[in-house]
């Protein structure tokens, strides 16, 4: 039974559901990589002989400043809107995700917990070999989740090296407006609480050690007897 748990939930744990974090996530991050090529042409002047002391008094230069904001503006609107389906559409799957990351870690389990109680005969090659597995495949998911977070900080960044003293006041109040905006980032969220990232990785990392503690003792003992 085991064995056949392995082997039914361990593609579906480890590759279906992160195949699609990862597509989801760096498509974002290269959309919002090509938002910040657009940031560094917002206040340039497109009359290179246009002198930076006089754009603020200039009505064509305004325009054209505006017209780029607008465009912006919409294309963060539009990233955002598919950020937040597409995490909507990952949530539908989290549950199916989780509960087959629990019946094969119970798999381990119980084949590690029978050898001793039910004088069964274990392989002990699943242990390392699914330890490989969780380890490749969640760190390139939270890989994935923090690197769109990442990004979403270096767009606020490029956004606060704008020379906003070159624009008019209707310009900067579109400005600030983004920077308020972009200040919160992008985070692939499943609650309140967790986020796919770092730190995330850190404390799933924390709990599989402990996990893996008490299996290695349990190994160990009943092998002494």
């Amino acid at each position: 039974f085991y064995k056949f748990l392995f082997a039914l939930c361990g593609p579906t744990v480890f590759l279906a559901h992160s195949y699609q974090v990862i597509y989801y996530t760096q498509h974002s991050k290269y959309q919002m990589l090509m938002l910040i090529d657009q940031i560094d042409g917002i206040i340039e002047p497109e009359n290179s002989d246009l002198l930076y002391t006089k754009v603020v008094d200039d009505d064509e230069y305004q325009q054209q400043v505006k017209v780029k904001w607008i465009s912006f503006v919409q294309r963060c609107q539009e990233l955002s809107g598919a950020v937040i389906k597409k995490i909507r559409e990952m949530s539908n799957y989290i549950v199916g995700f989780a509960l087959c990351g629990v019946l094969d870690l119970t798999s381990i389990i119980y084949g590690t917990v029978s050898m001793k109680t039910l004088n069964f005969s274990y392989d002990y090659r699943y242990i390392p070999m699914g330890a490989v597995i969780v380890i490749i495949t969640s760190a390139s998911i939270w890989i994935a989740g923090q690197s769109i977070e990442t990004v979403s900080g270096d767009l606020h960044d490029a956004l606060k090296r704008i020379k906003w003293y070159n624009m008019n006041v209707a310009n900067r109040k579109i400005y600030l407006l983004m920077l308020i905006v972009t200040q919160r980032g992008i985070r692939i969220r499943f609650s309140e609480n967790y986020s796919i990232n770092y730190a995330l990785g850190l404390s799933v990392a924390r709990g599989t050690y402990s996990i893996l503690s008490v299996l290695i003792t349990y190994i160990s003992q009943s092998t002494d007897y």
